[in-house]
């Protein structure tokens, strides 16, 4: 078995989406982990899990083992979000809000760090990376991020 956990799944900017392994899977060999605490709120805490149906009974035999509270509520408001179309419109509101700040990180990297670092993976996902074109010791890092 796999795990796979797609925390950004919703998040792509350039290019095409990567797709997940779970929807590549054709011998019920993924299970599938995802969340809402990043596209809807961290407050919700509502998460699922997409598993082979062979592995359904075990899965929510466990659930009920070790949970013995589920948010109801909560989860009756985001199955009607996601039902009625209104998580869709939600995510295409946040990818142009994430798209505009993204080129306002580009753009400030670039005016105020310039040739001091190279940046990467910002075509994608929720995350980038700066890295320092010239070799700098930690302690001197350490030392003008203090100063």
């Amino acid at each position: 078995m796999i795990v796979e956990n797609d925390y950004e799944g919703e998040f792509n900017y350039e290019g095409r989406p990567v797709q997940s392994l779970q929807g590549l899977d054709t011998e019920g060999q993924i299970i599938y982990i995802g969340t809402f605490s990043r596209t809807v709120s961290q407050a919700l805490r509502v998460g699922y899990l997409i598993v082979p149906k062979s592995l359904a009974p075990a899965f929510m035999a466990a659930k009920w083992l070790s949970d013995l509270h589920s948010a109801t509520l909560e989860q009756q408001s985001l199955a009607e979000f996601l039902t009625t179309g209104m998580y869709e419109r939600h995510l295409r509101r946040l990818r142009r809000r994430n798209t505009a700040r993204r080129e306002a990180l580009r753009h400030a990297v670039h005016k105020y760090l310039g040739e001091r670092v190279e940046l990467t993976g910002d075509g994608s996902r929720a995350h980038v990376v700066l890295w320092r074109t010239k070799r700098v010791s930690e302690d001197a890092a350490v030392a003008q991020a203090a100063s």
